[in-house]
């Protein structure tokens, strides 16, 4: 699966991961279904995922995790793209996260309740 140019779909309570046909621009995949959990319906572009600055913390939901990345969301239109390999224990989908690095780039995640946020988003 190419990571640059996934997107998730969540619609009728299910997640769907889709990778764009190389050969067709605009066109898209699906590659694999799962259950939305807490994910609002909607599309979210996350091959446009950033890769974080360790010094800062990200407040947001988690969309998805593969073999290599941890995709969350941050702000509406805004995604970030964590190494897995940073992770001692991986978040969980569908749940807002706090995520912030240690002074040995490990991610230290804290789950938070829906609307709690700690220190800035980002």
């Amino acid at each position: 699966m190419k990571q640059e140019r996934l997107r998730l779909l969540v619609m009728n309570g299910q997640r769907l991961i889709q990778e764009e046909l190389q050969d067709k621009p605009g066109q898209w995949e699906t590659v694999k279904v799962s259950k939305a959990n807490d994910i609002k319906a909607g599309i979210y572009n996350i091959h446009l995922s950033k890769v974080p600055d360790k010094k800062q913390e990200y407040n947001g939901l988690v969309l998805h995790i593969d073999d290599q990345l941890i995709y969350q969301q941050i702000e509406k239109n805004d995604y970030v793209k964590h190494d897995r390999t940073d992770f001692h224990k991986l978040p969980n989908i569908g749940k807002h996260s706090n995520i912030q690095y240690d002074n040995n780039g490990k991610a230290v995640v804290t789950e938070l309740a829906l609307g709690q946020k700690k220190g800035l988003s980002r």
